[in-house]
């Protein structure tokens, strides 16, 4: 007898995800990842395993110390944070707290592709409000359409890949009228301090914004998984409802905390990527390719729809270098998207794209 294969809630292949190569390879720098390229300086890496001890990996996590370290550091009560495994795992729960199937999302778009596969996971409904050729977003559209009460809306500041950012009294506005209408205003701040406006001022005006930070860019801890939602506590609570038991693990939770008493990891990175993406605008200067201005660890660069910039990424692959193509993307179809790291390596990698383009 044939036992049938119990049938999924989401058949295979009906969910679109972004695909992400895994792994290392040999030979090859992978700059496709906006992660950090330039490994922690050994003192800090010896510092941090010395806290690892016996006792912290067989006990089960305890976020509270971790979370009053976030308390701290940026003035919110302990209740108004929630602690998750990276930023991804918490816009998951912001869906699974708060978007019902069929709710609206608003969306700007392109944006981080993991917004839009939660939408058909969760089964709700994309308004898509698009970046203009400027690569800026189309503020008015995104006024008119938080005017028609969706469940969620969303922005990323800055976003990606688009690098685009928004001022804070833009967000300001947008969570006003968030407000009148019943709609929870997700901000997106995954590559602050890269950009270092925030808006956090906004959780003291309104209750209906949350704000989202990630460990895994400025800090370099992206294989640990750790990240947090700041909000008011009723959104707090609503999200720790649903969330998982132990989901952050003690591993984490220590580095988290360790790094957020080592301000320099953060001045020494953010000077390292600038000093990068100069080395990487001159080159582009040089070579004639659209460079435009990004704020976060990565920059997205264009190529002349000659050169086909398929055929520059498979090059560069050629050379060494993995980078993030975004021809599938309409709006950005001739440009890749490159992680950055300091002078040495951002050297190297502008002798293979002046190869690959040449």
């Amino acid at each position: 007898m044939i036992i049938p294969t119990p049938a999924p809630r989401h058949t295979r292949g009906s969910i679109r995800r972004p695909q992400d190569p895994i792994g290392e390879e040999a030979g090859v720098v992978r700059l496709d990842r906006n992660q950090r390229i330039t490994p922690i300086a050994d003192a800090i890496v010896r510092e941090l395993k010395n806290r690892l001890s016996a006792t912290v990996i067989q006990s089960y996590p305890n976020p509270l110390p971790f979370r009053s370290s976030l308390s701290q550091s940026t003035g919110l009560s302990p209740p108004q944070i929630a602690v998750t495994a990276g930023a991804d795992a918490a816009i998951r729960l912001i869906f699974q707290a708060f978007v019902r199937p069929g709710d609206v999302v608003l969306l700007p778009t392109p944006t981080y592709s993991m917004y839009s596969t939660y939408i058909e996971i969760f089964e709700a409904r994309l308004q898509p409000i698009p970046y203009g050729d400027d690569l800026k977003l189309d503020l008015q559209r995104f006024r008119e359409g938080l005017l028609y009460s969706p469940r969620l809306a969303v922005i990323a500041n800055p976003d990606q890949p688009t690098g685009a950012v928004l001022p804070i009294a833009v967000i300001e506005e947008f969570a006003e009228i968030a407000a009148r209408q019943g709609t929870l205003l997700l901000v997106d701040e995954v590559y602050f301090p890269f950009y270092p406006e925030t808006a956090l001022s906004c959780l003291k005006r309104f209750s209906n914004v949350a704000l989202l930070r990630s460990f895994s860019k400025i800090f370099g801890l992206a294989g640990l998984r750790l990240g947090f939602v700041a909000s008011d506590e009723n959104i707090i609570a609503a999200i720790e409802q649903v969330q998982g038991l132990h989901e952050v693990s003690s591993t984490a939770l220590v580095a988290g905390d360790f790094v957020l008493n080592h301000s320099e990891l953060i001045a020494d990175y953010t000077r390292e990527v600038e000093e990068g993406r100069r080395v990487l605008q001159t080159a582009a200067a040089t070579l004639g390719l659209t460079f435009p201005a990004c704020r976060g660890n990565f920059q997205i660069v264009g190529v002349p729809s000659r050169f086909g910039v398929d055929n520059v990424v498979r090059k560069l692959y050629e050379e060494g270098f993995r980078v993030r193509s975004l021809s599938q993307v309409p709006l950005l179809r001739n440009y890749f998207r490159v992680a950055l790291g300091g002078t040495k390596i951002m050297e190297q990698f502008a002798v293979a794209l002046r190869r690959a383009v040449c």
